[in-house]
């Protein structure tokens, strides 16, 4: 199991075992779930195609609030068929998500402030499972309603809500149970502005 840090990385394109590539195109560091982890902001995931699939490039962003979002999907019609519903189903884009994640690297931090990552094969297991748990139920941790209250307290009045919503990629219910969660917690004031 080697560490080294981000810095030392020389290629930030490669191959996944799968086939297709994924490519870091945002190197800027963000945090990964709430469980002291981290990645990059953003990774390029193409497909050259194969029997089942057509060519195809999917897009992951990780926002601030650390989850990881599918930003865009482009599947290339082949000469005379088009893309039709087989082609989609067969994209299977949580696998993708897994598998790009967990290969491009989650990231600790050392005692010095530097990103820290391990390879080998029992790492991106550990990895994957950690994509997958990422996007599962959240638990109201300190560190999430501390999220949630600085998301809030900075969005504009009218737009609070809003912001939480987008932030954690929620619907307008689970967004106001956060905002009810953190002012509970004493993080937000009772200003009637959402």
């Amino acid at each position: 199991m080697s560490k080294f840090k981000p810095s030392q990385l020389i290629i930030y394109t490669t191959e996944l075992p799968g086939g297709g590539t994924v490519e870091v195109t945002d190197r800027a560091f963000v945090p990964f779930g709430n469980k002291g982890l981290y990645t990059h902001r953003e990774l390029t995931y193409r497909h050259p195609g194969d029997v089942t699939r057509l060519p195809h490039t999917v897009v992951f962003q990780t926002g601030d609030a650390g989850i990881p979002v599918c930003a865009s999907v482009r599947v290339d019609a082949d000469g005379g068929t088009g893309v039709m519903t087989k082609h989609l189903k067969a994209l299977r884009l949580e696998e993708i998500r897994a598998d790009v994640f967990a290969f491009a690297g989650l990231y600790t931090r050392t005692p010095q402030g530097d990103y820290m990552r391990r390879l080998g094969r029992a790492e991106f297991e550990t990895n994957r499972g950690a994509v997958a748990k990422v996007g599962s139920r959240r638990r109201m941790t300190p560190h999430l309603l501390a999220q949630i209250a600085s998301i809030h307290n900075g969005a504009t009045p009218g737009g609070k809500i809003a912001a939480v919503k987008n932030a954690f990629h929620v619907e307008r219910r689970q967004a106001l149970r956060y905002i009810s969660a953190a002012r509970d917690a004493g993080l937000i004031s009772e200003d009637g502005n959402e």
